[in-house]
Parts: C-alpha cells; sequence; structure tokens
C-alpha cells in the first residue's frame, strides 16, 4: 500500500513540475515589442500534434489554436477569441464565397514562439476560405 501511495505522489509531483516549468517557458514574455499579424485563417477540422506546447495549452488551459494562411503560423488563442472564427461554419463561408482574414495580436516570448494571441479585428473577404481536414 505504501509504495502506492508513493507512486501516486511522484506523479503528483511531476504533474505540478509540468504545469509549473510550462507556465515559465510558454508565458514569459521576452522585451521584444507586441507584433500585429494580418493573414487569412485556415479552418482546420482535425488538427491533432502532440507537442509539449499543444498539450499545456489546449488540454490544461482549454485555449484554442488559430493557423494562418502566410507563414503557416500557428497562435494560441482563449476559447472566446476561437468562438469569433468559428461563429459561421466554414462550409457556409465556403457557399457565400467568403472566408476570414484577421488582425491579430500576440506578445514574442522569450523561449521562442508567441504568447496567447488576442484578435483585434475579423475582416470578411471575398475568397474561397483554406479548409483542411
Amino acid at each position: 500500500m505504501q509504495i502506492f501511495i508513493n507512486t501516486l505522489l511522484i506523479l503528483f509531483c511531476l504533474a505540478v513540475l509540468y504545469v509549473l516549468s510550462s507556465l515559465f517557458v510558454y508565458r514569459l514574455p521576452s522585451r521584444k515589442k507586441v507584433e500585429v499579424f494580418e493573414s487569412e485563417v485556415v479552418f482546420n477540422y482535425v488538427d491533432i500534434r502532440f507537442t509539449a506546447r499543444e498539450l499545456f495549452e489546449t488540454t490544461v488551459l482549454s485555449n484554442g489554436v488559430v493557423s494562418l494562411a502566410v507563414g503557416a503560423q500557428r497562435f494560441y488563442l482563449t476559447r472566446e477569441d476561437k468562438a469569433k472564427l468559428w461563429q459561421v461554419s466554414p462550409r457556409e463561408l465556403s457557399k457565400n464565397g467568403c472566408s476570414l482574414k484577421i488582425k491579430l495580436k500576440a506578445q514574442p516570448l522569450l523561449f521562442g514562439g508567441y504568447g496567447l494571441g488576442v484578435i483585434e479585428e475579423i475582416i470578411t473577404i471575398n475568397k474561397t476560405p483554406i479548409i483542411t481536414k
């Protein structure tokens, strides 16, 4: 019984260490200015990536991911910002012959990448949306 309790304690400590180190690595901003990105949204129906950051952002913090067409960049957004992009189904956008272009702000991080993005503006454009499965 004592071995079982010790094993659970070790697993709990590892989980806490993972969350704390992830918060440190994925939230510590650099001294660079906030960057603004403007690009068409890529609608990913199935977007499965198994990276440490992906696991932390989507599973632990319940954030969403948005992919941009220019530079194939990925940004993490709050659930509310992600929902703004999916108010109208990409299939409906395709039927109407329009897509979405966003202006997004994100802070560069000290260890590379960008912090949580914030959507500044959503623009409807006359173009077939980019939809991936």
